[in-house]
C-alpha cells in the first residue's frame, strides 16, 4: 500500500522490521490511536536526528528520526532503531548533494546465507540515491566479535561514522524544522531489540 503525506492527517510512522515489514503510520484522535501499515512513505526531506526510546527491559536505546513535510498536512516523523535499514538510510542520504522529495520502500532481500533480510529502497526527487560509503568501506568498519559463544558482527564503529553525517545531511535540506507545524504526537516505537 502507498502512503503520501497529503492523503491523511497522520503525523508519525515507525519502521517495522521484525514480525511485519512496513511503515506503521498513524494518528491520535482523542484517546484512540489509529494505525495502518504501508509499504511506502514519502515527503519533502526536512531533517535527520537522534532520539531515544526505552525497550521492554527498561534499557534506553538509540533511535534514528527522519522528518519529512507536506504542504497540506505538515510534518511526519519516520523512526527506526539502529538496524541495517537505519544504516542504509543514513548512508544513502549522505551520498546525495541535496535532498528533496524522499520516497522510501521496505522489502526483503536475500543474503549470502540464503536468508531474507529487511532492506530499504530510497528515491530522492524520483531518482535512486547514491551511497556515500561503499560496501567495502563499510566492511572495514565492521568488526567480528564473539558473544555468548557465537560470532557476531559489531557495527559500533560504522554507526559512529554515520552519526557524524547528520549535520552534513541536514544542510542538504531545502527546508527547516520551522517550515512545518510541530508534531504533538509521541513516537510509537517497537520495544523489541533487533539483531541487525
Amino acid at each position: 500500500m502507498w502512503f503520501t503525506m497529503s492523503d491523511t492527517m497522520w503525523t508519525y510512522a515507525r519502521i517495522l522490521l521484525k514480525d511485519q515489514l512496513g511503515f506503521k503510520v498513524g494518528k491520535k484522535e482523542w484517546d484512540e490511536r489509529h494505525n495502518e501499515l504501508f509499504d511506502v512513505v514519502s515527503g519533502e526531506f526536512i531533517s535527520i536526528t537522534e532520539g531515544k526510546y526505552t525497550n521492554a527491559e527498561w534499557e534506553e536505546k538509540e533511535l534514528v528520526k527522519i522528518t519529512l513535510r507536506d504542504d497540506t498536512v505538515g510534518k511526519i516523523i519516520v523512526s527506526t532503531a539502529w538496524t541495517s535499514v537505519a544504516r542504509n538510510i543514513i548512508n544513502s542520504f549522505a551520498g546525495e548533494e541535496k535532498l528533496g522529495k524522499i520516497e522510501m520502500w521496505l522489502y526483503k532481500k536475500a543474503g549470502k546465507n540464503g536468508k531474507y533480510y529487511p532492506n530499504i529502497w530510497i528515491k530522492n526527487d524520483w531518482a535512486k540515491l547514491k551511497r556515500k560509503y561503499t560496501v567495502e568501506q563499510q566492511s572495514e568498519l565492521v568488526k567480528e566479535v564473539e558473544f555468548k559463544g557465537k560470532k557476531m558482527r559489531d557495527f559500533v564503529e560504522l554507526e559512529n561514522v554515520l552519526r557524524k553525517e547528520y549535520g552534513a545531511i541536514n544542510k542538504k535540506s531545502q527546508y527547516t524544522e520551522k517550515d512545518a507545524p510541530e508534531v504533538k504526537e509521541e513516537i510509537d516505537v517497537d520495544n523489541s531489540d533487533l539483531p541487525f
